[in-house]
This record gives structure tokens, C-alpha cells and sequence, in this order.
């Protein structure tokens, strides 16, 4: 809470599913890399040989978090960018493989970095299919079913709105996919670090998460693939209001604090 100097009134920042403040303990991590303790993780000298190590030290403790495995995770500038390596990346190796899937089912209150995605891919030959919320926010699971079948190459469902916080039953999205034989994609940006996230239990084969939606710095996120398809395309990201490379990995320091504040479980 903070006063203002012109009319003294107490403001309270309760914008939380846009952006969180930065936590103290990220912070006091953090602060040192910037300045006293600089190094390059790609580096073969002993500062950047420190830096690697704190990188590592980072991607274990994330995947910690939503229960995957270290190796499954790639560091991005922030979820818009770790969506769009999903999704365009599933599209262009089914393609670059020969599959004849061409069908998306996503839901119909996505974020704009996934539906602007949907709208490139559906310009580009894939069919687009969106999932009707009933009137409590929750993804319709009949509708879905009846959109899944057996030319559905990919299911992306958000584990929670970041307009009215309503949390998506994921595993029963997974359920419905699996015997169709579609991947699953979530964005967890609005999820990770508020309630408990276990990625394999919800059986999810990718997923996005942002370190400023769980008290962490602002542009750096993280995605998740159990099978990351090894994808070199040079078109930018979109649903953010600007194009940049969006399929660039970027290790970085990252830290990893704000990922181990308390965090309850689902109800």
C-alpha cells in the first residue's frame, strides 16, 4: 500500500493476474548477478562457470515445482514467447513429419497469445476449433469432446482465466484428448506458484509459466515439453502487440526464490 503525495490517498495494487511485484527473497538473489557476481552461463571461465551452475540450480528447482523433470524445461522472455514455442513449434514439426493432423481445440477464453497463434495456424491450413465455457468460466467438457477427434493434433486449455481467475479441470481435458491421441498443451501463468501444479499427474505434454505472475522478474518465463519438437522457425511472437524471434531459448540467470514461497493446494 502506498500514499499519494497529492491527495493522500491509500492505493493498493490488486492487479495481480497482470503482473506481481518483484518478492524481496527473488531480489536479494538476483541483485548480486546484476552487479558484483556478472557472468555469462555460456562462458568457460570460473564466473561463468558460476553463473551455469546457478542456471541449473534454477531449472531444477522450477521443474520442482510443477513436478517435471529438469531436462523438460526451456527459458524464455515471458509466456507470450513460451506459448507461441508450443504451439507453432507442435504445428511445424507435425508438418515438417508428415503428419495429416491438422486440427487445434483450444477453449474459447484462451489468452490473446494463444488465440492470436490460433488465428496465424488457421490462415496457414490448420483447422481451428474453439471449446464453449458454460456460465461459470469452466471449459465446456461435452462441447470439447464432441470437437476432439481423431485428425486433432494438439488440446490447449488454461489452468487459470487471468480475467476472472477461474481454474480449468485439466486432467479431464487431458482425459478427453488421450484416446484420440492429441498432445496437450496448458498455459500456467495464472496457475504455477498459487496452487499446487503436478504437470505429470495432469498428464500435460506442454505448458507455460511466467516468473512475474508468481512474484518473480518481469520478461523471463519458462516452457515446459516432455517431447520438445525440434523446431527453427524465424517467425515472431504473437498476441502481445509486437513480433519478435520467438523461438530463441534464452538462458539467463534466473531466479528461482519466488518459486518456493508457500503456495496451497487446488480445492
Amino acid at each position: 500500500m502506498r500514499h499519494s503525495s497529492d491527495s493522500q490517498v491509500a492505493h493498493v495494487y490488486l492487479d495481480g493476474h497482470a503482473t506481481m511485484p518483484l518478492a524481496p527473497e527473488a531480489a536479494a538473489v538476483m541483485v548480486p548477478l546484476w552487479a558484483e557476481e556478472v557472468g555469462n552461463a555460456h562462458s568457460q571461465h570460473g564466473r561463468g562457470q558460476a553463473a551455469a551452475a546457478r542456471v541449473e540450480t534454477a531449472r531444477r528447482q522450477i521443474a520442482q515445482l510443477i513436478g517435471a523433470e529438469p531436462s523438460e524445461l526451456i527459458f524464455t522472455s515471458g509466456a507470450t514467447e513460451a506459448n507461441n514455442l508450443a504451439l507453432f513449434g507442435i504445428a511445424e514439426a507435425a508438418r515438417r513429419q508428415g503428419l495429416s493432423r491438422r486440427k487445434i481445440v483450444a477453449s474459447a477464453v484462451e489468452h490473446k497469445s494463444v488465440l492470436a497463434v490460433l488465428d496465424e495456424l488457421a490462415a496457414d491450413g490448420f483447422e481451428v476449433a474453439l471449446a464453449p465455457v458454460t456460465r461459470d468460466g469452466l471449459v465446456d467438457l461435452a462441447a470439447l469432446a464432441a470437437l476432439v477427434d481423431d485428425e486433432t493434433l494438439l488440446v490447449s486449455v488454461m489452468g487459470a482465466n487471468n480475467e476472472v481467475g477461474v481454474m480449468q479441470p485439466l486432467a479431464a481435458v487431458a482425459a478427453i484428448a488421450r484416446p484420440r491421441g492429441a498432445l496437450v498443451h496448458s498455459d500456467l501463468a495464472q496457475l504455477a506458484g498459487k496452487v499446487r501444479v503436478d504437470v505429470a499427474a495432469l498428464d500435460l505434454d506442454y505448458a507455460s509459466l511466467s516468473a512475474h505472475k508468481m512474484y518473480g522478474p518481469r520478461a523471463w518465463a519458462r516452457s515446459m515439453s516432455r517431447a520438445l519438437p525440434k523446431c527453427d522457425r524465424g517467425r515472431g511472437c504473437s498476441g502481445a502487440g509486437r513480433r519478435g524471434a520467438c523461438v530463441r531459448a534464452l538462458s539467463r540467470h534466473r531466479s528461482s526464490r519466488a518459486s518456493e514461497w508457500p503456495r496451497s493446494s487446488p480445492t
